[in-house]
């Protein structure tokens, strides 16, 4: 995955807008650092004031779930994919695969029978 690239000072103002707008709250970059203790994002934010910060993609998004946890916007720090992959991964493991296709036929079924007879045309064209 490739890096997200950030100005010195712009990282710590980009985080204030996340946690401004999906919580509600200011907060300071000493309390950012805090709600991070114990992960090396608190690090990196304070690095980034000075020096500016390269973040891989999948770091990022580890950050942002990890920050919306500790402002309880979200009641784990793992984002919904893994979650659900975790979830396909035992769920796998414990009934096998045919088990696994079978949901997924049925949400495919489901899905078709609510998109538009000519909409499903035009996206079955448009898959193939």
């Amino acid at each position: 995955m490739g890096r997200i690239w950030f100005s010195p000072g712009d990282f710590a103002d980009h985080l204030h807008e996340i946690v401004g707008y999906k919580a509600g709250l200011a907060s300071s970059i000493e309390q950012m650092c805090d709600l991070l203790s114990g992960t090396s994002y608190a690090d990196d934010i304070l690095r980034s004031e000075s020096n500016g910060l390269a973040i891989r993609s999948e770091d990022y998004e580890d950050l942002y779930y990890q920050l919306l946890y500790k402002v309880g916007v979200t009641n784990t720090s793992r984002p919904g994919l893994f979650t659900q992959s975790q979830f396909f991964i035992r769920v796998m493991k414990e009934k096998g695969l045919d088990y696994i296709t079978d949901l997924q036929n049925i949400y495919s079924k489901h899905y078709k029978l609510g998109v538009d007879p000519g909409q499903e045309r035009e996206w079955l064209t448009f898959i193939h």
